[in-house]
């Protein structure tokens, strides 16, 4: 088990047109780790969400990358609030969907920072790092097991003869907020997705994928180290799911 001690989480979240996207599954968020680790809010969730809108507005953006860092400190905790601009990727590049590769590194899925935002962030800085450097837009974490676990910076899915599948939040990966939201849509859908666990080999067996977070929403997976997926461009369930989000942040 984890030994090292959790001091900090975070939240990123995207504003646009003034407001925070489900920025009530990210304060609920926040507060269910923060109660994990015994970390006291320092402020109300009125006051957080007051403090919040007041830095997008200070900052005067339209489109907002916001996080919010809740740390230990000596009187218990304190938390800070950013906001910068954010620049969403082009249409064209959903369509051309991003390109992973496996990390080196594992996940060790008993790990409590496996299941909360912790600054903590080593594994998947290095992860990113490693990636990025090979030409890849993503690293496909594994835990110790061997199973898939999650994105460096995202949650998985993936569509295997019609039906879709996700790594079991057991297997170490984060409760995403897009991935809360995807299991919506695909009930709206009449769509049943399975969790469990899950090996590259059933990833490279998919006819689609793609990967989830509170910036990028979803963005199709089409290459997985030297295999195209969906022969290497957006999938159809993606495609909805995609237009789905973006006309949810339109309302």
């Amino acid at each position: 088990m984890e030994i090292k001690k959790i001091s900090g989480l975070f939240e990123t979240m995207r504003c646009l047109r003034g407001k925070i996207v489900h920025l009530d599954w990210h304060l609920e968020r926040l507060r269910l780790s923060a109660k994990l680790i015994n970390l006291k809010l320092p402020v109300s969730r009125r006051q957080l969400e007051n403090e919040i809108y007041a830095t997008v507005k200070l900052n005067c953006l339209n489109d907002a990358r916001v996080r919010v860092v809740l740390e230990a400190a000596p009187s218990g905790a304190e938390i800070f609030v950013s906001a910068t601009a954010y620049q969403p990727f082009s249409a064209q590049r959903y369509q051309k969907g991003f390109s992973a590769i496996t990390s080196s590194l594992r996940q060790d899925e008993r790990c409590l920072s496996a299941r909360i935002k912790s600054t903590n962030r080593a594994l998947y800085n290095l992860s990113l790092q490693e990636a990025r450097k090979k030409g890849f837009d993503e690293a496909i974490i594994l835990n110790q097991r061997g199973n898939i676990c999650e994105g460096a910076r995202s949650n998985i899915f993936f569509r295997l003869s019609g039906e879709l599948f996700t790594p079991a939040l057991a297997n170490g990966c984060l409760p995403g907020v897009i991935r809360r939201l995807i299991f919506d849509f695909a009930k709206k859908d009449g769509l049943n997705i399975y969790e469990g666990n899950f090996t590259l080999e059933d990833l490279a067996a998919c006819n689609e994928a793609f990967l989830t977070n509170s910036l990028m929403g979803v963005m199709p997976l089409t290459r997985l180290g030297a295999k195209s997926i969906s022969g290497g461009k957006a999938g159809r369930v993606s495609r909805r799911f995609l237009n789905r989000y973006q006309l949810l942040l339109r309302k």
